[in-house]
Parts: C-alpha cells; sequence; structure tokens
C-alpha cells in the first residue's frame, strides 16, 4: 500500500506480511476465510485474522463488496492521511477503481470518480499497465465501460502489449462495447505487435465483430507487426479451439470487403490453409467462377504443384477437394494415394488404392499404389500378389517389373524389394543369383495357376536347368501349397502328377504345413479329395502349428484342422480315409479332434456341432479322454444341450470331473444357471456327498449355498488381503500393495477404504492417472469422507492440475475444517497455482 501507509490495532502482522481480500462477507474464521479465497482467486496466503484490518483494507473490501454505504463510513473514519492514500492502494497492481470497474460496481465506481477524485485514466502497475476502462471492457462491463468513457476516458490508451481497450473487446466478442468504443473516438485501425483489432477479431473467429470492424472500415489488407494479414491471421487460428464455420464466415467477410486472397505475407492464404490441412478453408480459397471441370483441374494442379514442394500432407488435402468433385476420377486416387504414402499414412494409402482399381481395374498404376502400400504395411505377401496383378495385366511395365522384381547393381540391397524376400513371405528359400530370377517366374505361374505356364517353366527347360536345386527347391515348396489352397486343381494335378511335387512335402516356413493341411485349412474339399486319393498322410502334424494370424484353427493333424474349423465335408472325406481320431494321436494343445472341435465352438450353434460330434464318434473317438477334459465336460461347459444328449446316449461317463478341479458335469450346469442340462445329466450322475434333496431343485441350491459360503469367507479373505497392502506399504512395496489392494477390491468393490489406500499406493508409484481415477471412485463410494477428497487432490497435484487440486482440497476441508493435512495441501497447491500464474491479473495481493 505504498511506504507511507500507517498501521492501525495490534493486528496488523509483521512487516512485509501479506494479507489477501475475499470476495463475500469475511469471518474471523480461518477456513472459511480459506474458502472465500480459493473459489474466487484460485490462490493462497497466510493470513492473520487476530485484531482489526487496517482502514485501506476494509477500504478494499467494501469496493470489492459493492458496499457504498459501508465504503462511505470507512472512509468517514480515515485521517487526513489515510484518505489521500487510497488512490495508490494496489493489490498486486490493481487499486480499487480497477477493482470495481473489472467486477462492474458501477455506483462503487460513480463514488470514487465523482466524490473521491479518482483518475479515470489512471494506471495499473506492475507487469500490466491497464487503465479502469480497460479492466470493464477485459470482463465485458458495459454499464461500466459507457459510464468511464462518458467521463472521459481514453479510448485509445494502451497497456504494456500494445493492446487497446478496442483490441481487448474484439478478441473477447463484446459486440455492444466495441460499438460504445468506437462512436467514441477508438481507432479502428489501432495497431499492435499483433495486428489492428481486426486481426484480433479474425484470429479468434469472432464473425460479428469482423462485421462490426468492416462497416467501420477497418483496413482488410492491413499487415500486422508479425507480418500477417487478417485473413492470414484467420487462417493462423488454432482448429481446436476455434469454430470452424465462425472462420470461414470471417474470410467471406474479409474477401468480400476487398482482402487479397493471394497476398503472400509471408504466404497465400491458400499456401496456408493447406498447410494447416483446413479443407472448409481451401475449398472456399480454390473456388472461382468456372464450372466443376474447371475447379477439378485447378486443384488437381495446386495438388501437383504441392506435391512438388514435398508438401505430401497439403497435396492430399488438394486432390480430396478434387475428390469431392469427381469421386469417379482414378488418378485422383492414385495420386492421393501416394500422398498419403509420402505421408506416412500407408492405411489411407491402401484404401485409396483400392478404390482407383475399383474404378480403373485394367490400368496398371491401381495394383502399383496398392503393392506400394501394403509393402510399407509390411504385407509382403499381399504386396506380391499386388505388384504381381500388375504384371500381368501389362507385362512390359518397367515400374511394375522393378517393384515385383528389382534389377541392376542394387537388386540384392536390403532396400529392394529383393528375391529373397518374395519367397520367404511365399513360404521357400531363394539365392539370389541368374536362377533366382526364373524361381519367382515359376512362383508367379504357380500362384497364376496356368498349367501351360508351369509346363513352359518347370517342363520346358534343358536337363541340366531342371536338375539344378533351384528347380528341386521350388518342388520342394511353395507352388504346390499356393494351389492347395486357392483349391485350383489343374495347377495342383500338372504339379503331382507331371512334376512330381511330393504331396506331403512341408512348407519351409514357421508353419511347416503339408499342401494337404493348406487346402483343409481353406475348406477345399475336392482338393483334400484328390490329396488324400493320391497318398497324402491325413495324420501328419504341422512344425509348431498354426497360428491365429494366418488361420483361425488349433494345431494339430489335418483332422484336428478340420474339426476345429467345424468343416464337417471334409471331415467326412478325411474319415474315409482312415484319419486318426483315438486319443492316441492329439494334438500340441493335448485335444483329440473331437474335444479340439468342442472347444474351438464359439459362435457354433448346437446342431452344427453336434453335425461334426456325429461323425466323430462314429469314427471312434474316446468319448472320455481327458484331454484336456472330457467332451462332455465341455460341452456342458459351452451350453450345448444337444450335444450333451447326444454324449450320454454314446456311452460318455457323466462323473468325470473338470480336469483343475472338482466340479462334475452337473455341477457346472447348475452354477451356470442351465437347468435344462441339470435335468438332462441327473440320471447319469451319481450322487454327490453333502446334497441331501437329489433333484434339479436340490443340487441347484446345494450350488447356490456352496456360492454363499464362499461369499461369507470372503469377508476374512478381504481383511487378510487388507493387512498384507497395509504392511507392503509400510516396507514402502507400493506396487505389491495395490495388488493386494486390488484382489481386497475384487472381494468387495464398494468398500471406499480400499481405493483410498490402493489410490495413494499409485500415487507412490508414479501412476497419477490411475490415482485420480480411485480418488473418483472413493469419493463416489463415501462423498462425505474428507479422506477421498485428499487423494484426489493429491493426485491432480502430480498431474500439475493446481487449480482442480485446489478445488479437491478445499472440498476436503469443507467437510473436516479441523484438518491440518487438508490446510497443509491446500496451502501447497494454492502456491503452486500462484507461481504458475504469477503473471495473471485475477490475483490481488497487498504488498
Amino acid at each position: 500500500m505504498g511506504s507511507g501507509r500507517r498501521r492501525r490495532g495490534g493486528g496488523g502482522g509483521a512487516p512485509g506480511r501479506r494479507r489477501v481480500v475475499g470476495e463475500e462477507e469475511r469471518a474471523r474464521n480461518v477456513v472459511a476465510e480459506i474458502g472465500d479465497i480459493a473459489s474466487r482467486l484460485g490462490f493462497g496466503v497466510s493470513i492473520n485474522t487476530s485484531g482489526e484490518f487496517p482502514p485501506q483494507v476494509r477500504f478494499l473490501m467494501a469496493c470489492e463488496d459493492g458496499d457504498v454505504a459501508r465504503l462511505k463510513e470507512v472512509v468517514d473514519i480515515m485521517d487526513e492521511d489515510d484518505r489521500e492514500s487510497l488512490a495508490s492502494v494496489r493489490m498486486q497492481g490493481y487499486g480499487p477503481l480497477f477493482e470495481a470497474a473489472r467486477l462492474g460496481k458501477i455506483d462503487i465506481c460513480k463514488y470514487l470518480v465523482e466524490e473521491l477524485g479518482f483518475d479515470v485514466n489512471s494506471e495499473t502497475t506492475g507487469d500490466s499497465v491497464m487503465t479502469p476502462l480497460y479492466c470493464a471492457v477485459m470482463d465485458g462491463q458495459e454499464i461500466t465501460v459507457k459510464y468511464f468513457l462518458d467521463k472521459g476516458a481514453d479510448p485509445n490508451k494502451k497497456d504494456l502489449d500494445g493492446f487497446a481497450p478496442l483490441h481487448e473487446a474484439s478478441k473477447n466478442g463484446h459486440k455492444e462495447i466495441v460499438r460504445l468504443l468506437l462512436s467514441k473516438g477508438a481507432n479502428v485501425d489501432e495497431s499492435s505487435f499483433n495486428g489492428t483489432p481486426l486481426h484480433v477479431a479474425a484470429s479468434n473467429g469472432k464473425s460479428s465483430i469482423v462485421e462490426i470492424l468492416l462497416e467501420h472500415h477497418a483496413d482488410p489488407n492491413k499487415v500486422s507487426g508479425n507480418s500477417v494479414t487478417p485473413l492470414a491471421a484467420v487462417l493462423s487460428a488454432t482448429p481446436e479451439r476455434l469454430n470452424e464455420s465462425e472462420c470461414l464466415k470471417c474470410m467471406k467477410l474479409l474477401v468480400k470487403a476487398g482482402a487479397d486472397v493471394n497476398s503472400a505475407i509471408p504466404d497465400t492464404p491458400l499456401a496456408i490453409a493447406t498447410r494447416k490441412g483446413l479443407t472448409e478453408r481451401i475449398a472456399y480459397l480454390s473456388e472461382d467462377k468456372g464450372g466443376d471441370g474447371d475447379r477439378k483441374a485447378k486443384l488437381k494442379l495446386h495438388g501437383g504443384k504441392a506435391f512438388e514442394d514435398k508438401d505430401y500432407a497439403g497435396a492430399a488435402i488438394f486432390y480430396t477437394e478434387a475428390i469431392k468433385l469427381d469421386p469417379a476420377d482414378a488418378t485422383l486416387y492414385s495420386n492421393r494415394s501416394l500422398c498419403h504414402l509420402k505421408s506416412g499414412r500407408a492405411q489411407e494409402a491402401l484404401l485409396d488404392a483400392d478404390h482407383c482399381i475399383k474404378l480403373k481395374p485394367e490400368w496398371t498404376k491401381g495394383y502399383y499404389r496398392k503393392g506400394s502400400a501394403l509393402m510399407s504395411l509390411k504385407d509382403y505377401k499381399e504386396a506380391c500378389s499386388a505388384f504381381l496383378a500388375g504384371v500381368k495385366h501389362d507385362p512390359l511395365n518397367d515400374d511394375m517389373q522393378n517393384a515385383f522384381w528389382p534389377r541392376g547393381p542394387g537388386a540384392a540391397s536390403a532396400d529392394n524389394f529383393s528375391a529373397q524376400l518374395i519367397a520367404a513371405q511365399l513360404g521357400m528359400q531363394c539365392r539370389m543369383g541368374p536362377a533366382a530370377a526364373e524361381q519367382m517366374r515359376r512362383i508367379i505361374a504357380s500362384s497364376d495357376c496356368n498349367p501351360s505356364h508351369l509346363m513352359g517353366m518347370f517342363g520346358g527347360s534343358d536337363d541340366s536347368d531342371s536338375d539344378s536345386d533351384d528347380s528341386e527347391e521350388v518342388k520342394k515348396v511353395g507352388p504346390l501349397h499356393e494351389a492347395a489352397s486357392a483349391g485350383k486343381m489343374d495347377t495342383c494335378k500338372q504339379l503331382v502328377e507331371q512334376l512330381g511335387f511330393d504331396i506331403d512335402a512341408e512348407a519351409n516356413d514357421e508353419l511347416g504345413m503339408t499342401p494337404l493341411a493348406c487346402a483343409v485349412s481353406n475348406g477345399k474339399a475336392i482338393a483334400v479329395r484328390y490329396f488324400l486319393d493320391k497318398g497324402a498322410d491325413p495324420d501328419k502334424s504341422d512344425i509348431i502349428g498354426f497360428t491365429p494370424l494366418h488361420y483361425a484353427t488349433k494345431e494339430g493333424t489335418a483332422l484336428h484342422l478340420a474339426a476345429s474349423s467345424r468343416k464337417s465335408g471334409i471331415m467326412v472325406i478325411l474319415l474315409e480315409h482312415n484319419a486318426n481320431v483315438t486319443a492316441k494321436h492329439v494334438s500340441p494343445d493335448s485335444e483329440t479332434p473331437l474335444t479340439a472341435m468342442l472347444i474351438a465352438s464359439d459362435g457354433l450353434n448346437d446342431s452344427a456341432a453336434l453335425k461334426c460330434i456325429k461323425l466323430l464318434v462314429k469314427a471312434g473317438a474316446d468319448l472320455n479322454c481327458t484331454t484336456p477334459d472330457t467332451p462332455l465336460v465341455i460341452a456342458t461347459s459351452k451350453g450345448f444341450v444337444e450335444c450333451v444328449e447326444y454324449l450320454l446316449e454314446a456311452g460318455a461317463n457323466a462323473n468325470i470331473p473338470i480336469k483343475n478341479g472338482r466340479k462334475t458335469p452337473i455341477e457346472i450346469a447348475a452354477k451356470a444357471g442351465k437347468r435344462k442340462l441339470v435335468e438332462i445329466l441327473l440320471p447319469f450322475t451319481s450322487r454327490i456327498q453333502g446334497v441331501s434333496n437329489w433333484t434339479v431343485e436340490g443340487i441347484v441350491a446345494h450350488v447356490k449355498s456352496k456360492k454363499s459360503m464362499k461369499k461369507v469367507s470372503g469377508e476374512d479373505d478381504k481383511a487378510e488381503l487388507k493387512s498384507f497392502g497395509a504392511k507392503a506399504v509400510e516396507r514402502k512395496d507400493y506396487a505389491g500393495a495395490s495388488k493386494f489392494y486390488s484382489e481386497a477390491i475384487q472381494l468387495d468393490p464398494a468398500d471406499a477404504t480400499l481405493h483410498s489406500n490402493r489410490s495413494l499406493c499409485y500415487l507412490k508409484s508414479g501412476e497419477a492417472r490411475e490415482a485420480l481415477l480411485d480418488a473418483k471412485t472413493c469419493i463416489r463410494l463415501r462423498p462425505d469422507w474428507p479422506k477421498g477428497y485428499y487423494r484426489k487432490g493429491a493426485a491432480l497435484m502430480s498431474l500439475k492440475e493446481y487449480k482442480e487440486a485446489c478445488d479437491a482440497f478445499m472440498d476436503g476441508v469443507k467437510l473436516d475444517p479441523a484438518s491440518a493435512e487438508l490446510h497443509d495441501a491446500f496451502w501447497e497447491a494454492a502456491a503452486a497455482l500462484k507461481k504458475e500464474h504469477s503473471a495473471g491479473k485475477t490475483s490481488f495481493i497487498i504488498s
């Protein structure tokens, strides 16, 4: 309050001690004082509440409360020195007139100006130099603004940033205040580093303000201190913060008023819009008086230019706009696909390539684009297929040939799509060299399934070539597997009967599939029968089994594969050729074909499963083999009523329990609430010890009672887990403690203390987000418990959300005003908030 201030009474505090003024009537209770401060100012400092406040403080409190009568009382009891110092009283640079202006306390403003002689053009001190008029404008206090203007306030007086009141009103969209300022002589083109009010309104998407300023002849081509026109300012606005349609309105208003759309200061508006990906604004700037054809050509031209400049994202936007005008132009999709690929967006590039092929299936370029996108996605086999399709359409196309089979000195480099890579993805070994290209062409012919091409490549070469290692390698793996997977019977016959391919050859890859397994996995029944008729081994297993990535099947023999895929037709063929269904030949997952089928039956209806079961049982499948569980246990677990009935009739033992437990099928059914299955199983099940009422109702009741007993014991388990958690916290093993609390929460999700404890553990482990979630759950479960708010505030502090942390701690203080822990936490949060916003204009501290 100035060095000449005199203190009164014994409660002024030590020299230099800070005081904070609240927003509502102050009480002597410290907690209430803190609440007022926090809710309004968002920060806090220590307050000494003993004794009386100095007269200047009471004067400021009265100003802030808007109580003119109280204000007069305070002034009346002041001595002459104190009255003279009132105009110089500041709270962090702000005096009473500024605060009254900001809050719209018009009666206080009138009293201060008209009776105490405060200067309407006085300025704040400190980091920001503002007039009372500026303060009123900033908070949209229209009546107060008019009052100050009527009293001679200067509408063009700027703050330290060069902003005049008109800039501030334009930024915040205060239409009536803008009109008031202009009517009182505010300079419509007043400059600042950020430009004129028109720049400010445009960059904030305030179209109504832009319109008013232009009506008052604001210059639409004025260049700001940072070399930006108003039109460029609109384009520089942050899309996440502003409404796109409002910004577009601003642009249209500026262009209509004469803004130069080709002004390159620093870049043209179109270049800026393209760089930022502002599609609606690009479309508007690209409009001309020509038809759609002219617009498309223009957009295509812009796209080409952007691509030359390596602005691939911008080029993609131009092509997108062109596609809207002509969605049937395949070249646009091809061009955009390339742009997406160059921008690292391979998935979008692939979609565009597929569109291109759909529109123009005979055009090689579409397949080239697709192959390139698939290469980027590391889907090499599909890339091969795409490039191959392109080669078929245009065998002489150098781009396609080079993509599929690179030539020249760099052909063997790791950067090229080399023969080794192609061969590896197609399931074969390949060496670089003259024979490699020939080998690859054979692969192509096999996948093309053209017998005449095959004979020309495999059968038409000279003796030395046909006897080469490469030729033998090709026979060993690759083409026959490809043809089997595709069900191309002419090719299969050509390779087996005329070229001598081994029908039991394992693919030389991580799967080791036989041609028969390939045909089975792809449901090619004719190929399956052909291979079996030719002597293929139906029981030959894979090397490591089929992976989920390539086949949605189980590991094992061809019969396992057919069973787990529920291909009953193929199962018939395999069984006709004596595929072994006994438990002696189990799969690597320890499943028989029968259990493999039942385990993989998700999405399969009861009748479809029954059809497969009957085939396997008729062929001699073991009904009671426990690998891993009996078929009856699995069928019961799946809820297959018809299958359970059939298995029981066929001789399945209903008393064999689940492998990893003691529950029998009837208990499994009762636990799942499957009453129909309980009825079916009851006559086949031996009486269970402890079940006095051996009826459907009695068994269901018995299972339910076991559940209840577990629930009772759960309380003891929870207490034990909670104890373990507390001991882990003592050891500072917070990760271990959180696991104990998590297990306890599973037993009792409604225990707020568990969530509170786990929140602390998460926080100590550096997992603040999880800590916050647990704190919120704690509050939801016990909204009257201060601890939950403390946990929430602590998590928010860790996340540097200081304002929200203050609010959380204050909510806790309201529930427990005597909590020193909450008080201390609040002050810590308030100090952090103050530090973060040290330059803010809403903090008021008496110094």
